[in-house]
């Protein structure tokens, strides 16, 4: 059974006046319904979910309005149903204290969102570079492979490798070294197209996923990513240069793990060949995968 987050999370995948829509339909719904029992039963906690909606998929303040509007709504059912005067300190200063607690409702789920997306952040993304890591290199990788199999389109993974980086790093210090790998990650994100996945797998090892990409498109971002980032090592004076294995599959392996094996066999055989180079492979059946 799915959690209040997961729920909550789902809910995001609307489009926002859709959402705005669904809580505006459930606020009117149980103001009728509070209506309609009367004083019988207290339905305030009724209006927390509706709140929660706008908060976690809109934004707070969409989420404080709401709080205004279910607070009048709250009182104007005290007004009809129990002929409560409003006119009366006594009952603004209820309706003041419900609205405090709907919004502190909204300021804490807002902090928890928050914390969450930080921690989900930190949880994907190498902290160094801001890439994706490992883990979730390999998730989109699946969420690809998958895509490609269903739509019969091709898939290529590119792997590089920073050639020379531990001289960097034994001549000039691990703080420059982590630069050259941010210099390195910026250089690869700004060189390939949006859908496109860049991670970093380990160390000074770099992949980018590339759904829908077939050959004739690799060759073309493949050389691209090298020459950019070859100025970018020139530019800063970096002694580092750059092996990469391109694999493209017209249609992706069952496994995620021959689709990014196949482009990191590529990569080592130009590191353990000349380095500086780039090497490219199409796999057309699971047979030709290494």
């Amino acid at each position: 059974m799915p959690s209040t987050i997961e729920i909550l999370n789902r809910l995001k995948s609307w489009p926002l006046w859709m959402a705005v829509f669904a809580a505006l339909a459930l606020a009117a719904v149980v103001g009728w319904v509070d209506y309609t029992v009367g004083d019988a039963f207290d339905l305030s906690l009724l209006y927390v979910p509706i709140i929660a909606i706008v908060c976690w998929v809109v934004n707070l303040r969409a989420a404080v309005m709401f709080a205004v509007l279910c607070s009048l709504i709250w009182l104007m059912d005290d007004w009809i149903v129990s002929g409560i005067a409003l006119h009366g300190a006594e009952v603004y200063w209820e309706s003041a204290v419900r609205f405090l607690l709907f919004v502190a409702f909204a300021v804490v789920l807002t902090h928890l969102q928050t914390a969450l997306q930080r921690e989900s952040a930190l949880a994907r993304n190498d902290p160094l570079t801001g890439l994706a890591n490992l883990t979730s290199f390999v998730e989109e990788a699946e969420r690809a492979s998958h895509h490609s199999r269903r739509g019969q389109t091709p898939i290529t993974v590119i792997f590089l490798d920073c050639d020379h980086f531990k001289e960097v790093n034994d001549q000039f210090g691990h703080p420059q070294g982590d630069a050259l790998l941010k210099d390195v990650a910026d250089c690869i994100r700004s060189s390939i197209r949006r859908g496109d996945v860049a991670a970093r797998m380990g160390g000074d090892e770099f992949a980018i996923l590339c759904p829908g990409m077939d050959e004739s498109l690799a060759r073309q971002i493949a050389e691209r990513v090298k020459g950019d980032l070859d100025r970018k090592m020139q530019s800063g004076n970096w002694p580092v240069t750059f092996s990469i294995g391109v694999a493209t599959f017209p249609i992706a392996p069952p496994s995620v793990a021959d689709l990014i094996r196949e482009s990191d066999n590529l990569m080592y055989a130009v590191k353990h060949d000349t380095r500086d180079g780039v090497r490219f492979k199409t796999v057309s059946n699971v047979s030709d995968v290494a």
